[in-house]
């Protein structure tokens, strides 16, 4: 197994670029930003009626959506998402934990830890880290 690069980025304006291309093809809020090997980003949208849409975006911000999935009785829209101010304290917070490559952001509808953030570090360690509601570390989970 060669080393990984290319994955994920340490530049909140990118993924705050990335956030927005994603809103701008399909409707709701931003609720995870996932890197991809290929260089792309998965963007999750979330509805306040809970629809939720995948949309992949491309290095050069194309943005194309990818599915929709109907919200289900049980769904609701999301309490918490990834705007610009969580985004910047995510990766800040994030970034203070461990040194690397943002690779993947998320909101959650857990008390506990409602915020993730996945990096990518220069020696191949992925390490998730998950944040309650004021982005205090709550727990990390190291995949070597």
């Amino acid at each position: 197994r060669g080393p990984v690069t290319g994955i994920g980025t340490d530049d909140v304006d990118e993924l705050l670029a990335i956030a927005a291309a994603a809103q701008d093809a399909a409707e709701g809020e931003v609720t995870s930003i996932d890197a991809k090997r290929d260089g792309t980003w998965e963007v999750q949208l979330t509805t306040s009626a809970g629809d939720e849409t995948e949309v992949r975006v491309d290095d050069d911000l194309t943005a194309t959506v990818v599915s929709t999935d109907a919200a289900d009785d049980d769904d609701k829209g999301p309490t918490l998402t990834l705007d610009e101010e969580t985004i910047r304290t995510l990766v800040d917070a994030a970034l203070a934990e461990a040194e690397g490559m943002i690779t993947d952001l998320d909101v959650e509808s857990d008390d506990v830890s409602p915020y993730d953030a996945s990096v990518l570090t220069t020696d191949n360690r992925s390490i998730d880290i998950s944040f309650d509601a004021s982005f205090a570390v709550v727990g990390t989970d190291v995949d070597e």
